[in-house]
């Protein structure tokens, strides 16, 4: 199949995101509430980061600016899903979801750059992960003790588990034929702002 033109793939793009753009506004429609700033609000920041990733995908191809706009983009929608509910949820109990949302951005930032997920973004991706993660079962009391009480009592179980890790990368490389992911120039020659 023949490629299209650069300004057809920029056309589609751009529909793309005034779709998407679009099914936001008509979501915050639905959202309770008549504080109109507040809602303004709410749908001006997927707003912005959709902005900011078409601008990363059809010009600048830069990390920082797709990794930023992902991340707007993921807050917006959060956003939207938390402010649907009657009572709501606060955003003492809520902030470990923004580690996680900043996990997810950091994946697809990967994706976007290399077309494949890389080290310098999958180990800092991955803690926030697990530890937004952890965080949201201390916020939402699944797990009962306080996360100050659990930590003084448990934190060398994240020795174990760093040290395991450790050990673990070390075995996988030592290894025949296992070739650990950093290997084969992870550095990257190209500077364009993004953590690399």
């Amino acid at each position: 199949m023949k490629k299209l033109p650069s300004s057809i793939l920029n056309l589609l793009l751009a529909i793309g995101v005034v779709f998407i753009l679009v099914g936001i506004f008509f979501a915050f429609q639905f959202v309770g509430g008549d504080d109109v700033e507040l809602r303004f609000l709410s749908a001006a920041i997927p707003v912005a980061g959709a902005a900011l990733v078409y601008v990363a995908l059809a010009f600048r191809h830069n990390a920082f600016v797709f990794f930023s706009g992902i991340y707007l983009f993921l807050v917006g929608v959060l956003w939207l899903v938390v402010s649907a509910f009657p009572g709501g949820i606060s955003v003492i109990r809520l902030w470990p979801a923004g580690l996680v949302l900043c996990a997810v951005s950091l994946f697809l930032t990967s994706l976007f750059r290399y077309r494949r997920l890389r080290c310098v973004y999958a180990f800092p991706g991955a803690f926030l992960f697990a530890f937004g993660g952890v965080c949201l079962l201390f916020s939402f009391d699944v797990v009962k003790i306080p996360f100050v009480n659990f930590m003084s009592k448990w934190w060398p179980l994240m020795l174990i588990v760093f040290g395991g890790i450790l050990v673990s990368i070390f075995l996988y490389q030592q290894t025949p034929g296992n070739k650990f992911p950093y290997d084969g120039g992870e550095a990257d020659s190209e500077q364009d702002g993004a953590c690399s």
